[in-house]
Parts: structure tokens; C-alpha cells; sequence
């Protein structure tokens, strides 16, 4: 193989920087170029076609971002995919795949098929497995999808990749909220969805918050509540826990995890209390099973399916827009 698999030619309409990254593109489809060779040198590509440095560095870049060339540190630029009809390489951070998050990320790749390269992985919420997975990933994708969590060093690690690459997803919890995001809220979503439900939450004679600790969930939605049980005057309390405890009748329950809902949906059936006459029942996050269980779990739920595909669009049309997806409250036959 030539030291030099491209050519770059003067007097013509196509930017040097894109004749190089053409040029590379081209090898790799006829094979001239294969997965670990190693890229001429910016100096020797500066030196052979009289170029000024940045050319030749927008166009390594470029290919990084793709996710086609990757750069050793000391070491220069390497063939990294063969796969060059990609346009760009995700890195994708979640927290956990659970049933309503694999309803969101089904719609963010799907929305992006055959358009990027996505990878997908785990941080389960531990502040060194994030740390780590940042940071040994690095330089090496075009974007950075990123599902943060209430920790003091999120927004420090996050510094660790360019900002103009990063979006976060789902939750901005621990930043700034300087960066890019497509985002459920907490907050006055979270009190609005109660606001909505009112005339059959005050069926009930007390409301119960089942808010495990510890816990990752946001503590808005504590806020939300307690402020919309003093607004209406409505009895209620917040609980770390359900098992060990006896289900009454005319209680209505806000449960976080679905453990939790299985519990009290259980509990009822023992004691034979009604769900949804004798015991009100309000689940976080909808998933499919909810639908169909008894005569359906009222739920409190951003549509995550509208959450994944918007997170794509934001990386297909380049945004840099913070968007909340609304949140709404799933009337059925539990409360």
C-alpha cells in the first residue's frame, strides 16, 4: 500500500479536507485500506500536499466522529471500521434496561437506523462505573448521549468530553443544565398529572407516596407531592417502604417501583379489596403489562417511545435545543 491512499488536488470545488476524507473512504471500500492499518501522519500529509495543519486535522476529526479512524495516543490515526456508510458513531449511556427504557431506546435506534452506529452502555448508577466509561471511551465518538443521575461529580466527569458533543437524555440530573437535552421533569409535570386525577384522588381518605431510599429517582417528585397534598388538604404520607405494611381500605397509593406495586397489588387480592374502588393505586413509568393488569394501572408516564425518537432527531438535525417531554396521567381502572 502507498504511504499516501488519497490524493488532494488543487483547482477544484471540493474542500481539501473533504477530498482527504473522501479519498480514505474510497480505500476502504475498494480495500486498500483495512480495519488497524495506520494513516499517514498529519505532518506527512501537510508535507506531501502543501497543506496548513488544520485542514488535515478537520478531516482525521471528522473521520473520528464518524467512528471510521481512531487516534493512539503517541501512536497517530488507525483504520477503526470498515463500516464507512455510517455517518456518525454514538456513544450511548444508560443507567439501566428496564421495560419502559427498552421502549426508549427501541425508538431512539430504530429513528436512527442505518444512519449511525450506535454503542450502548451500562453505568447502573455507580459514580465509577460512569467515571470509567467516560473517560475510556473519550475522543473516540461523534456524540456522547449521555442518561445522567443525582451525584456531586456527574458535571465534572461530563467536562472530561467536549460539550459540543454531548446530549443528555431523559434526565439532567447533577449538571448545570448547560448542555443539550431531551429531558422528562419532575417537578410541576409531576403536579400537574396529580392536579389532573384530583376528583378521584380525594375518593380516598389518605395518599401514600411509596418512595424507596436509598434510591436514584428524582426527590421533585416528593416535592410535587407533598405540595399537592397541602394545596388540596389531603392526608398523606411518604414511605420508604410497603412489605411489612397492611393495605387499607379508601387508602390510594403513588408507587415508584414496580416491586412495590406488585406488593400492594397482591396484598389486595388477599384480603380481597377492590383495586381501584377500595384500594386507589397510581404507578410511576407506564410499560405494555401495565395496560392489561386487572382493569389497568393508572399511571403517571412520559411517553418514552416519543422521548427515544426525539433524542434521535436532536443528533440527526445537529440541535442544540433543551426540550422537556411532557408527562401525563394514564387514567385506568386502579384509582
Amino acid at each position: 500500500m502507498s504511504l499516501f491512499p488519497f490524493v488532494v488536488k488543487e483547482g477544484i470545488q471540493q474542500p481539501k479536507y473533504k477530498q482527504i476524507i473522501a479519498g480514505i473512504i474510497e480505500a476502504i471500500s475498494h480495500k486498500r485500506l483495512r480495519v488497524g492499518d495506520e494513516l499517514p501522519s498529519i505532518n506527512q500529509v501537510c508535507h506531501e500536499f502543501l497543506l496548513c495543519r488544520d485542514t488535515v486535522v478537520k478531516a482525521y476529526e471528522e473521520l473520528k466522529k464518524r467512528g471510521i479512524v481512531e487516534a493512539a495516543h503517541g501512536k497517530g490515526y488507525y483504520i477503526a471500521s470498515a463500516s464507512v456508510e455510517h455517518k456518525i458513531k454514538v456513544f450511548l449511556l444508560f443507567d439501566e434496561l428496564s421495560p419502559y427504557k427498552e421502549i426508549l431506546f427501541n425508538s431512539f435506534k430504530n429513528t436512527l437506523e442505518g444512519k449511525v452506529l450506535i454503542d450502548i452502555f451500562f453505568h447502573h448508577h455507580n459514580i465509577r462505573v460512569f467515571e470509567s466509561l467516560i473517560r475510556d471511551h473519550a475522543g473516540k465518538y461523534g456524540i456522547y448521549v449521555v442518561m445522567p443521575f443525582v451525584h456531586p461529580e456527574i458535571e465534572r466527569i461530563l467536562q472530561i468530553l467536549p460539550r459540543d458533543r454531548v446530549m443528555l437524555l431523559d434526565r439532567k440530573d447533577g449538571t448545570s443544565g448547560n448542555y443539550p437535552y431531551v429531558s422528562q421533569d419532575f417537578d410541576q409535570s409531576v403536579f400537574a398529572c396529580l392536579e389532573s386525577g384530583l376528583d378521584r384522588i380525594q375518593r380516598y381518605k389518605k395518599f401514600i407516596l411509596v418512595f424507596p431510599k436509598p434510591s436514584h429517582n428524582p426527590a421533585e417528585i416528593i416535592d410535587a407531592f407533598e405540595r399537592f397534598c397541602c394545596k388540596h388538604k389531603i392526608k398523606h404520607a411518604v414511605i420508604n417502604k410497603v412489605i411489612g405494611r397492611k393495605v387499607k381500605a379508601e387508602e390510594a397509593y403513588l408507587v415508584i417501583h414496580d416491586l412495590d406495586l406488585v406488593y400492594i397489588l397482591k396484598l389486595c387480592k388477599e384480603h380481597r379489596l377492590a383495586v381501584g374502588q377500595d384500594v386507589g393505586i397510581i404507578s410511576y413509568n407506564d410499560t405494555p403489562l401495565k395496560e392489561v393488569v386487572g382493569d389497568g394501572v393508572t399511571v403517571i408516564s412520559t411517553d418514552f417511545a416519543e422521548l427515544g425518537r426525539k433524542g434521535a432527531e436532536h443528533i440527526l438535525e445537529r440541535k442544540t435545543t433543551q426540550i422537556i417531554n411532557p408527562t401525563s396521567l394514564i387514567l385506568r381502572g386502579s384509582l
